[in-house]
């Protein structure tokens, strides 16, 4: 007996969903809401795949799921056209406003579907977390590290990632002054980290600093009295994050930062922190 295929056309918004802002909103989640709500017949789910984070993808066994390059998948889709087969569209919510997008469906059934197939690894990584990082507030500083190989290639949608984009040079500084004024920091860089160990430390975290970047799109696994703190050098391009973060009533705290490789002001950091928390 044939396979019965559907071939899924998950549609993001802009970007590449080969980085993780546009994967994460514009895919993962998208097609996780589709799977939550999915009452079954297809016993093969045909999608392309995200290029490096197509192991986060792996990493959740989703049963029939199978992910092609992308010019082959664009190929099936349009074979599947040509033949008046079912091709299923599924919208990501990646560059809106998220005024109604982040409140519907498609972000509440995707981490839920996300957060019950990966469940046990959370927990386990949220014991080590919280065994490590006992006391609040746990403040959780991220890191852009070097991006993986890809990027440069001829390979890659968009070239470009990490810190060949963006980079807070006296990281340094700022890490010693948040650990003489609040204590109980973690430095972490997410670009080779697992999906569940991502949730697991916004989840935990009572405060995370940032620089703008697509890490900052794990605020939707954030706990809705988390502090958000993010170096943006442009107030009026880079309102993403604050978008996202007050659409799920996290507070969100923007700095100016003079460029994309420019130091920060770390007393403004601590001062804001601890406005914050008073």
């Amino acid at each position: 007996m044939a396979l019965a295929v559907s071939y899924l056309n998950i549609r993001n918004n802009h970007g590449s969903v080969e980085h993780y802002y546009h994967f994460l909103l514009g895919y993962l989640l998208p097609l996780c809401a589709y799977l939550a709500d999915e009452k079954g017949g297809a016993s093969l789910l045909l999608a392309r795949s995200c290029g490096p984070l197509s192991r986060l993808v792996d990493e959740l066994q989703i049963p029939g799921l199978l992910l092609c390059e992308r010019e082959s998948h664009a190929a099936y889709l349009d074979k599947a056209q040509d033949l008046g087969l079912q091709v299923i569209d599924i919208f990501g919510v990646d560059g809106r406003s998220y005024e109604d997008d982040i409140r519907a469906p498609v972000v509440d059934w995707g981490s839920r579907y996300i957060k019950d197939r990966l469940a046990d690894t959370i927990e386990l990584h949220r014991r080590q977390l919280k065994s490590q990082w006992p006391a609040s507030p746990r403040l959780l500083v991220i890191e852009r590290s070097n991006p993986d190989p890809y990027y440069f290639s001829s390979l890659t949608e968009i070239q470009g990632a990490g810190s060949s984009r963006r980079l807070i040079p006296n990281t340094a500084e700022m890490v010693a002054a948040l650990n003489t004024a609040f204590g109980q920091i973690r430095i972490a860089s997410l670009e080779r980290l697992g999906l569940a160990e991502q949730i697991a430390l916004f989840e935990t975290a009572d405060i995370v600093v940032a620089q703008h970047g697509a890490a900052l799109a794990n605020v939707v696994w954030a706990r809705r009295e988390a502090l958000v703190f993010e170096f943006v050098n442009d107030f009026d391009k880079h309102i993403h994050f604050s978008n996202l973060s007050a659409s799920l009533d996290i507070p969100h705290c923007r700095l100016l930062q003079e460029g994309a490789m420019a130091p920060v002001k770390v007393d403004e950091l601590i001062a804001a922190i601890a406005s914050a928390i008073r």
